[in-house]
């Protein structure tokens, strides 16, 4: 029976008066009215101070510790590469981790740069799962044969999820990420890591071309074969990505064909995990926030970066842009009274108010798609909706 390691109270935000993580990596959400559950006596109780419009406190924090890595892809968000040196120093990235374990954050996602070769990585990972915090992670899988038997029991024994990138087959895959074998050592990854027991999923990236469009069949194919879930999701326009035109803004033909192929095969296979945008028609009860053009970010997530800034979320940075955590900008101040952040929750409440897409019948599925999207474009409804079928 799975245990609750972690609880936080809550107040009106969404409905939602206690939010809790069990060992299995699993949320535990308790609405206003609904009786709350039995603790054991070794959870961590965790009560914030108010924070309106918005949870107390971030249920997950995507933390990228270093831009360094041994590939440098044509979408990357971060800019990583070999060049790239960007890395928070053991001192600091302790503090950060600390205030993200006294604050009750929930959940914590790991990348980069390549997080492998964050020389502190196996620290964090620790501390994190010490403190009840699920862990996960996402890498090129470039380094998984090199790991020792004790390195990949520590991953196990930590519970961390690791997702591996193949963004499609192997000539495609190697080609794109410009390194020979790179998607033979990704396939090998995942099998190294389910023999040691880890918790392993596959993740593709789809950028705006039609080559990537055609990998889908491919991946699908893969995840059967493997028997790995995998997550597909689009590229967002950040990074790497705007310089080489890698994120769908604006459809056209192919996008659409490829929007209808991966829904088609998603409803065949229970393996495929696709981004709301992409599953816009689930049950219009079906987000458990009920939050309506509220993304999250900076609402129930937030985004440190390998300066070790903090802000609402990555991809919207240059919109709402991050400051440097100190010991007057710490992370819980920030999140209470920061500028970006109370910007972002006041441009929720607005969309909420004046967008077409507050009033769809599936908005709550989809929540009008990523912010990034259409500050990017400035346009009032994503360019990438499936009830219009726009093509550029």
């Amino acid at each position: 029976m799975s245990k609750i390691l972690i609880y936080r109270h809550e107040y009106d935000y969404a409905n939602i008066k206690g939010l809790g993580i069990f060992d299995n990596g699993e949320l535990l959400i308790v609405k206003e009215g609904e009786k709350e559950p039995e603790l054991p006596s070794s959870a961590r109780i965790i009560n914030n101070l108010k924070v309106p419009d918005a949870f107390s406190a971030p249920i997950k924090i995507f933390l990228d510790p270093s831009t360094l890595c041994p590939l440098a892809c044509p979408f990357c968000l971060s800019d990583s590469s070999k060049q790239s040196t960007l890395s928070i120093s053991k001192d600091k990235i302790l503090n950060y981790i600390q205030q993200i374990i006294d604050m009750g954050v929930l959940r914590v996602k790991i990348g980069g740069g390549e997080p492998f070769v964050y020389p502190y990585f196996y620290d964090i990972i620790e501390k994190l799962h010490k403190a009840g915090i699920f862990v996960s992670c996402s890498t090129s899988g470039i380094l998984i044969d090199k790991l020792t038997e004790a390195e990949l029991n520590f991953f196990a024994q930590n519970k961390v999820k690791i997702s591996i990138s193949i963004d499609g087959n192997q000539q495609y895959h190697d080609i794109l990420r410009n390194k020979s074998g790179l998607f033979q050592k990704a396939v090998n990854a995942v099998t190294i890591l389910k023999k040691a027991q880890n918790n392993v999923e596959l993740r593709a990236t789809i950028a705006h071309n039609e080559s990537s469009y055609e990998q889908v069949q491919f991946l699908n194919d893969l995840s059967k074969d493997l028997q790995t879930k995998i997550r597909i999701r689009t590229v967002k326009p950040k990074g790497r990505a705007i310089q080489n035109n890698s994120a769908a803004l604006y459809p056209n033909a192919e996008y659409w064909k490829f929007f209808d192929n991966i829904r088609l095969l998603a409803q065949k296979n229970s393996l495929i995990n696709i981004e709301e945008m992409l599953s816009y028609d689930r049950p219009t009860g079906y987000s458990i926030y009920d939050c309506k053009l509220d993304c999250a970010a900076g609402t129930r997530s937030a985004y440190i970066d390998a300066n070790g800034n903090f802000c609402p979320c990555g991809f919207i940075e240059q919109h709402f842009p991050s400051v440097g955590l100190s010991e007057q900008n710490t992370m819980h101040n920030l999140w209470r009274n920061g500028k970006s952040f109370l910007l972002i929750r006041k441009f929720f409440k607005e969309q909420n108010l004046k967008s077409p897409c507050a009033k769809c019948a599936f908005v709550n599925s989809c929540q009008g798609g990523c912010p990034s999207v259409r500050l990017m474009t400035m346009t009032p409804t994503d360019p990438r909706c499936p009830l219009q079928r726009k093509e550029k």
